[in-house]
């Protein structure tokens, strides 16, 4: 699954010592990010670890062998995907689990530098802008798109919650036309690469900005780094162009508040 590109997590009643104890032993703990293992109750444990992978629900799988702690799931993840442990066998022919080639862990590494970020973010407690600043985040425009294809349209048709104008491209024709919308003499677009103490995130966000009437067609970004303020920073250098904003995002794109940490 890892080297699809799918990430794996554990949420488990169980001594978390023991636990440990068995990955290390079958050389698996590496493949886990933010495994949580403890004798609480598993809903509100699943619905943190979704806010901090920073996914949606519906884009999750719970497996677990207890009706009742997937009727708990059900109840705290709205929209979460639940099944019973008949699952796992067909798992990798699951459509569900197709993913794409990952041969370097990419995902898993990014989202392993995810996990400690908002592990640091916690520990940092309510001084959240001095967190920040030490975080040292830098942010790289990247205007040749055309050789990153595959991950500008993924930005473009898979983010959701800091997708601020959630246009897609059509299903079956997205590389046609991102080709024709990157060829627009007056549209200009861009991916956003972001690097802090952390890591290198990659390509994390995408713009196309139209010239002739000064707005913004597509602004999004994966929820890898929501909270850092790379979207609002951005908006700022642009100039702050016209956006039509739909639906619920999980950022203010026009708070005003200077981001100095960038």
């Amino acid at each position: 699954l890892a080297r699809r590109g799918i990430v794996s997590s554990i949420c488990s009643k169980n001594d978390p010592a023991q636990v440990r104890t068995i990955l290390d032993r079958e050389g698996l703990a590496e493949y886990f990010v933010a495994p949580s293992v403890s004798w609480e109750p598993k809903g509100p444990r699943l619905a943190a670890l979704v806010e901090t992978l920073g996914l949606r629900p519906a884009t999750a799988m719970f497996i677990d062998d207890n009706p009742l702690n997937l009727e708990e799931a059900r109840r705290f993840c709205p929209g979460l995907q639940v099944r019973g442990p008949e699952a796992i066998t067909g798992l990798l022919d699951d459509p569900l689990f197709a993913g794409r080639p990952d041969p370097e862990l990419s995902r898993l590494k990014q989202y392993k530098l995810l996990e400690q970020r908002r592990a640091d973010e916690r520990a940092a407690g309510a001084d959240v802008v001095a967190f920040l600043r030490d975080s040292r985040i830098e942010v790289e425009i990247e205007t040749n798109v055309e050789p990153h294809l595959d991950r500008f349209i993924e930005l473009l048709n898979r983010t959701n919650q800091l997708n601020f104008t959630k246009r897609r491209l059509t299903e079956g024709a997205e590389r046609e036309e991102a080709l024709k919308l990157l060829s627009a003499y007056h549209k200009q677009a861009a991916l956003v690469r972001v690097r802090d103490r952390y890591g290198d995130h990659g390509f994390c966000g995408v713009y196309v900005h139209n010239s002739e009437g000064d707005t913004l067609d597509h602004f999004a970004f994966s929820c890898r780094i929501l909270g850092l303020g790379v979207e609002r920073w951005l908006y700022q250098k642009l100039g702050r162009p016209q956006i039509a904003v739909k639906g619920e995002v999980l950022a203010d794109l026009f708070d005003p508040a200077p981001v100095d940490w960038i």
